[in-house]
């Protein structure tokens, strides 16, 4: 068993039910004091049901609130379970052409993505400098920051966004030092991801398993990798190689 994580608290929000478990797992097995899941209110039985058995904590939050943020973090640290690693997801989709994309669809794309990577980030440095601790964000972003296809606008836009955040978040806690390490993973179709066009031609065969994903960000989560601060991680299978 790595003691990649040993002692350090994990929060996952957003990432879905399928990598949240996965992440969960592997986080614990590399020595994670404890994995917290913040989920919808509205998904706790689907959030139950996939972490069943992986030893995390399931926590209720609404991640596209950006009050509810400095709320999760004033509860957590009321028990002593400020987080060391964030890592946040980019679930929230709609696959739609341009012109029958409605308001509310772009809103809950972006809000449910890019709203909560900043608010999410935003908190996790302020509150982990206060407390003079080094630590990791990870968001998670998609191959549709760079390669959009026709249907994905919404996504491509909010995925976009989070890669930019993260650059700048990086650059800033850079500047600060205060150890602070965020990276971008942007990932092709994983197995249970959302439903998406599929477009490109990967080298691999099938979608990339949740386990993959998980163990990439547990990599970037551990204290060795620092110096791949503010670089975006590709996990696509070489689909965009060309």
């Amino acid at each position: 068993m790595s003691e990649r994580l040993a002692n350090k608290i994990v929060l996952v929000s957003g990432a879905g039910p399928a990598v949240s478990a996965a992440v969960a797992r592997r986080g614990l097995e590399c020595g994670a004091e404890a994995v917290l899941v913040a989920h919808d209110p509205g998904s706790r039985e689907a959030a139950e049901s996939a972490l069943a058995g992986t030893g995390a904590h399931l926590v209720a939050h609404n991640r596209a609130e950006p009050r509810a943020w400095p709320e999760l973090y004033d509860r957590l640290e009321s028990e002593s379970r400020l987080p060391d690693v964030l890592v946040n997801g980019c679930y929230a989709h709609h696959a739609g052409s341009l012109g029958e994309t409605s308001l509310e669809q772009f809103s809950q794309a972006l809000q449910g993505n890019l709203t909560a990577a900043f608010f999410g980030t935003q908190t996790a440095v302020v509150r982990l400098r206060a407390a003079g601790r080094k630590g990791a964000i990870i968001n998670m972003s998609s191959v549709f920051a760079d390669r959009a296809l026709p249907g994905t606008a919404a996504y491509a836009a909010s995925a976009g966004g989070i890669r930019s955040l993260s650059k700048s978040a990086a650059l800033a806690c850079a500047e600060a030092g205060d150890g602070i390490h965020i990276h971008t993973v942007l990932t092709g179709h994983y197995e249970g991801g959302p439903d998406l066009p599929a477009g490109g031609n990967s080298l691999l065969d099938g979608r990339i398993s949740v386990g993959e994903v998980a163990a990439l960000v547990v990599q970037l989560a551990g204290d060795g990798a620092t110096y791949t601060h503010g670089s975006a991680v590709m996990l696509d299978g070489g689909l965009w190689i060309s």
